[in-house]
């Protein structure tokens, strides 16, 4: 019976020790995704405010015309 609990209680710390890495692996995956994002929003940003300044220079050049 001893060898069973023992056999159990291995189990579980083995478990338990890849439940928390992989804890470690997905918080470590989120703040990339998190850090990535946030890129792409600045590019995003920078991105219109350049179509913005496309668009009004196309706009004042065909009026010029």
């Amino acid at each position: 019976m001893k060898t069973f609990h023992k056999t159990n209680k291995t189990e579980l710390e083995k478990y338990k020790h890849l439940y928390l890495q992989e804890l470690k692996v997905r918080k470590s995956l989120a703040t990339k995704l998190n850090k990535t994002n946030d890129k792409i929003a600045e590019v995003n940003s920078k991105l219109l405010v350049e179509n913005s300044r496309s668009d009004f220079y196309t706009t004042l050049i065909t009026r010029q015309s």
